[in-house]
């Protein structure tokens, strides 16, 4: 089974959903540490996994690099809330300009330094997970994969990429996972919101905002793939006013087996992001390998 961990700003609401049900969930560092500290952490019912992402890349996008020394610092001071933290890695280049060749270099290699160095100063070095990223020599993958302490590794840098870029991405790094000498060290995808490929491969976790951004922009997910309940949305293809009677039938039906009506759906953020919530969590629960998630997808 997938640990699939959601990921976004909290609502209080999916919280109470995620905390009661022990999903798994994925919180920033450097987005959301007041939130972690003054309300995750203060709780003791908690059943979920929690992975930690250090927020490089966000910061990146501002400017700001994340402090591992206070990462590194907070992460023992919290290790026994969190079950995986994302190390701190380095991005190349700077926000909104294409990286060169010798930028991606450097970053990947500070990346592995800075995953070394965390390994060393955390009181349990199982917490952290280092990251290869798409664009990335994979000689520097092949290089992790020789340090049999290397548990658990992270896929990034694939959000905004094509299904297709995707797809040979993992497909080459399964390949090289395959061949080495760790080949069952665990795999996490970040930022995993082609759940198309999710059954194609053997990640062991992986995570995504697309729960609260399909739910914030007036859709839903379905056996027929996301569906739009927008009035903005009614002439397009993917609008619930679109589909065939049979199919808004066979929808309708499955959205009052989680709890709700089209009708509070079409009219509640917040519903749509629990219902989002329940709908994945239980598609990627009971899919196997190379199955489709969606044998149905109209889209």
């Amino acid at each position: 089974m997938v640990d699939y961990f959601f990921a976004g700003g909290p609502i209080k609401e999916v919280e109470n959903l995620i905390e009661s049900e022990g999903y798994c969930r994925l919180f920033s560092y450097f987005n959301e540490l007041n939130y972690l500290n003054k309300v995750r952490f203060t709780k003791n019912s908690i059943k979920g996994k929690l992975f930690v992402d250090s927020g490089a890349f966000t910061a990146w996008t501002k400017g700001i690099c994340v402090d591992v020394n206070k990462y590194i610092e907070w992460l023992n001071t919290n290790e026994e809330h969190i079950y995986l933290a994302g190390q701190v890695d380095c991005i190349p280049g700077k926000f909104g300009e294409k990286s060169s060749m010798q930028e991606r270099k450097k970053a990947a290699e500070c990346s592995w330094e800075n995953y070394l160095y965390m390994k060393s100063k955390l009181n349990n070095p199982n917490l952290v997970v280092y990251t290869f990223h798409l664009g990335e020599d994979y000689l520097f993958l092949q290089n992790a994969l020789k340090d049999k302490s290397c548990k658990y590794i992270a896929l990034g840098g694939t959000v905004g990429s094509s299904v297709t870029v995707k797809k040979d991405f993992f497909n080459k790094c399964f390949s090289i996972i395959k061949k080495s000498n760790n080949p069952n060290v665990k795999v996490h995808g970040f930022g995993m919101t082609s759940l198309s490929l999710l059954p194609q491969f053997s990640f062991a976790s992986v995570d995504s905002t697309s729960w609260i951004i399909t739910a914030a922009n007036g859709n839903i997910f379905s056996d027929y793939g996301i569906i739009s309940l927008a009035e903005k949305d009614k002439y397009c293809k993917k609008s619930i006013l679109y589909l065939p009677k049979e199919i808004k039938s066979v929808i309708e039906n499955n959205i009052q087996k989680f709890g709700y009506t089209l009708q509070e759906l079409s009219e509640s953020y917040k519903c749509r992001a629990l219902y989002n919530v329940k709908y994945l969590h239980y598609k990627v629960s009971t899919f196997k390998c190379s199955q489709n998630l969606f044998k149905n997808h109209l889209f």
